[in-house]
């Protein structure tokens, strides 16, 4: 990731290597130095293009990426120091009004209700039969809630 595994310039020298061997092979058939240097190059096709697949193969090219990014915003920063004050402050501030936004928020809002269970806190409603078996979200009434108790205290020490 952070270091090639082999060089470029092995890589330029393995392609003038492939290009040395066809030119000889061609000045043996009788052609001309340049004209030999010519044919070569065209049937080996685009070295740079080559260079380039070479470059981009086994490489993560999101973090060259990432890197050429980071050098460049740290010379862009390095060139406008009023801006970048600016713009650290303006960071700070924003992290620093959201952190204590959240704390907040955590603190009152989002906090565990009082109890020793409370995932077992439950809402006790009535349905209304009249009315489609709606739920009423009113609340029911405390006698409401002594009787339900005990019927249910009832029924759960019935023996069959």
């Amino acid at each position: 990731m952070l270091r090639r595994k082999r060089k470029t310039s092995d890589f330029d020298q393995e392609i003038e290597g492939h290009l040395q061997l066809e030119i000889d092979a061609l000045r043996e058939q009788g052609w001309g130095v340049e004209e030999a240097r010519a044919r070569a190059r065209r049937e080996f096709g685009n070295v740079t293009q080559a260079q380039e697949r070479f470059y981009e193969a086994k490489r993560w090219l999101w973090w060259d990426h990432f890197w050429q990014d980071l050098r460049f915003g740290t010379r862009t920063l390095a060139r406008n120091p009023g801006f970048t004050v600016v713009a650290v402050t303006t960071l700070a501030l924003g992290i620093a009004v959201n952190a204590t936004m959240f704390s907040l928020v955590s603190a009152f809002l989002l906090r565990r209700p009082p109890g020793q269970d409370p995932e077992r806190i439950v809402v006790v409603t009535a349905i209304n039969p009249t009315a489609n078996f709606q739920p009423d979200l009113s609340p029911i009434s405390g006698a409401n809630y002594l009787s339900w108790r005990e019927v249910s205290k009832c029924s759960s020490t019935k023996k069959v």
